[in-house]
């Protein structure tokens, strides 16, 4: 069930835009298209766009909320500096992933698991180095 909400939260944040309000009420955003490769490299390309926004202060914008968008001018757009993070969506799976194999294997185990591990740690604890050798107490 949380790894459900997880994708979806995902999933909502992933078509939000974060726009530039400018002193004129409109809005910069980016315009952007993408080819998406599933064993290559994804193409991405960019450009900015001025659009009018919604009168009204929304939470997450998203590109419905924009219109009468026009392209900036290369000059324009050349004013601004291009910047880019990786997207949280890899670690979020990766940590939902994990915590799912975790909770699965603890649940066929049947607890065996643990005790396991922490018997495994008591003799790793009680053993020591004399002269090069392992010996056992």
């Amino acid at each position: 069930m949380r790894i459900w909400a997880i994708g979806i939260l995902v999933l909502g944040l992933s078509s939000c835009v974060t726009p530039y309000k400018q002193t004129d009420g409109k809005y910069i955003k980016t315009s952007q298209t993408e080819v998406r490769s599933l064993f290559g490299t994804n193409q991405s390309f960019a450009r900015l766009e001025r659009c009018d926004g919604p009168a009204k202060k929304v939470l997450w914008y998203s590109d419905g909320d924009f219109t009468n968008c026009v392209m900036l001018t290369k000059a324009d757009q050349d004013e601004w500096e291009h910047g880019y993070s990786r997207g949280a969506g890899p670690e979020i799976a990766g940590a939902a992933i994990m915590g799912g194999s975790i909770g699965i294997g603890a649940a066929l185990s049947g607890g065996s698991a643990a005790a396991s591990a922490g018997a495994s740690a008591t003799n790793t604890a009680i053993q020591t180095v004399t002269g090069g050798k392992h010996h056992r107490r």
